[in-house]
């Protein structure tokens, strides 16, 4: 056994070939991150964040492919709003990827020791022009004179990175897009961070890089409000403009804002750089036009932005030679399920009354689509006449479940009904809610503000082998099926009874 491959008995430390783990910073779907120290000739050290598949995924060229690529094009940016990678390799069969330690913390945990609280707007502006800057220069990327056409697809409050100088840095290219491999390039895969998620890729439509732009925008919207316009659910409408919400926007950052923030992306600027010039305009109106500024603001306020400690590496799942068995994935969605006093399996019967653990009666509904149909269909809660105001259609378009209200069907009090985040708020009114395999359970309002209105739990199923269980937030209950499922949604309501209706919604292949 090589003696790089020798992990110590005990001690903070573990060695992953000329690399010495100190903690772990995260895991993912895909992988784990952890600080480590790099070791070379002549006593060279610096600190690095490794980046390693999950062993179990390690053999899956898919995988492999994901993670290279990701060093290729972040290398390739080169630009000082760009995380650095040093290197990229494979060691006892675990490809990984060495980069740039960034002393910092992200986005949403400047958030966090703020309590929620709304960033003073220069210094907001001042954070988000810094990351349009790192990905314009990742938008123009070429190679070879051709462009790459990199998009990121996945901008959110985690990934973007603040260090103790007021720096900030684009890190996470493991899912953007670019010319570089197939792989990469299905333009139905809806993969990122759903809160931050342009309306166009949650219905995992064609993408470019305006889908980057609005999720920039949405994230400079929470900064500087103190609150996501949609509440960080899946739902897409139009915002209030900012001018509402946040004192001292100029018409001209409001203007841009704006158009970013268009639902659909030819009402968007063709470059993120447009976006990048109204915030720094906006930073430099407000004196912040350098990220020492935003790192003064930060220290005048006793807010930190020093980064946790790691957890400490004790088992890294890592190898003790090259004949070693894989360690499984700790990350499987199946450690999320907990026994629950209640299963309901989901049958072949339409409809079957139900008591429920707490005694309550439910009736429960169930609504098969195949996903290769296409056009709308009547939602089951729809054909309860005393439980919504307008009937509710579903469809399947991109991984996706669409829910739309049929306006032209029959509403209570003589109004027109709408799909609503608040009903008693019309700016949050819905064309559509897209729900997908990543959705967080959430609610939604169906009615009108002057009339009927009923509210809607949704919670989306979670995979575990061949079975696929949701619990909803509102009935306790786990609801089971088996099979091939490609999406389970349930849906509750309560009429003006108390009676509980139940629809759950699969998508078969």
């Amino acid at each position: 056994m090589p003696p790089e491959a020798r992990l110590p008995p005990s001690g903070p430390l573990r060695a992953f070939g000329k690399y010495r783990i100190f903690g772990l910073l995260g895991q993912g779907g895909m992988g784990s991150v952890y600080l480590a120290e790099q070791t070379g000739p002549g006593g060279f050290r610096r600190n690095v964040v490794l980046k390693l598949i999950h062993a179990d995924k390690s053999a899956r060229v898919e995988q492999r492919l994901l993670l290279i690529d990701e060093a290729q094009m972040t290398a390739l940016i080169g630009h000082p709003n760009v995380i650095t990678v040093f290197e990229v390799g494979e060691h006892l069969g675990r490809v990984f990827i060495a980069l740039e330690q960034v002393r910092g913390v992200s986005l949403a945990t400047i958030l966090q020791r703020v309590n929620g609280a709304a960033l003073p707007l220069p210094v907001a502006a001042a954070l988000i022009a810094q990351a349009c800057d790192g990905l314009h220069a990742a938008h123009e990327l070429r190679r070879d004179g051709q462009p790459l056409n990199l998009i990121h697809r996945d901008v959110s409050l985690s990934n973007l990175m603040c260090d103790c100088d007021g720096r900030v840095k684009v890190i996470d290219f493991g899912i953007a897009r670019a010319d570089i491999r197939k792989i990469l390039t299905d333009p139905a895969a809806v993969r990122g961070t759903p809160a931050y998620m342009a309306p166009e890729q949650l219905e995992g439509g064609p993408l470019d890089r305006r889908c980057d732009i609005y999720s920039c925008a949405l994230v400079f919207y929470e900064l500087c409000t103190g609150a996501h316009p949609f509440r960080r659910s899946m739902f897409r409408g139009v915002a209030p403009p900012l001018s509402m919400q946040c004192e001292g926007v100029g018409p001209r950052l409001d203007e841009v804002v704006t158009a970013a923030l268009s639902l659909e992306p030819r009402g968007r600027f063709v470059s993120i750089a447009t976006l990048a010039d109204a915030l720094w305009q906006a930073a430099r109106d407000g004196g912040v036009g350098e990220p020492a500024q935003i790192a003064e603001y930060f220290r005048r306020n006793a807010i930190s932005l020093e980064p946790p400690p790691p957890r400490e590496a004790v088992d890294l799942g890592l190898p003790t030679g090259p004949q070693a068995r894989p360690v499984p994935d700790s990350s499987a969605e199946t450690r999320k399920f907990e026994p629950t006093p209640m299963v309901l399996d989901i049958g072949d019967e339409r409809e079957r009354e139900v008591l429920l653990p707490d005694g309550r009666a439910a009736v429960m509904y169930t609504t098969d689509l195949n996903s290769r149909e296409r056009g709308d269909h009547g939602a089951a809660l729809a054909r309860v006449p005393s439980l919504l105001p307008a009937p509710l259609l579903i469809d399947y378009v991109g991984h996706a479940l669409r829910i739309t209200c049929n306006s032209d069907g029959p509403a209570q009090a003589g109004t027109r009904a709408a799909l609503y985040v608040d009903a008693h708020q019309p700016q949050t009114r819905l064309e559509s809610l897209l729900l997908t395999e990543s959705s967080l359970p959430h609610t939604f309002d169906v009615g009108h503000r002057k009339g009927a209105i009923r509210q809607v739990h949704y919670t989306i199923g979670r995979r575990a082998g061949r079975t696929t269980a949701a619990r909803p937030t509102d009935v306790p209950v786990t609801i089971s099926t088996v099979g091939d499922v490609l999406l389970l949604a349930v849906l509750t309501a309560r009429d003006d009874t108390g009676l509980t209706h139940i629809e759950c919604i699969r998508i078969w292949q």
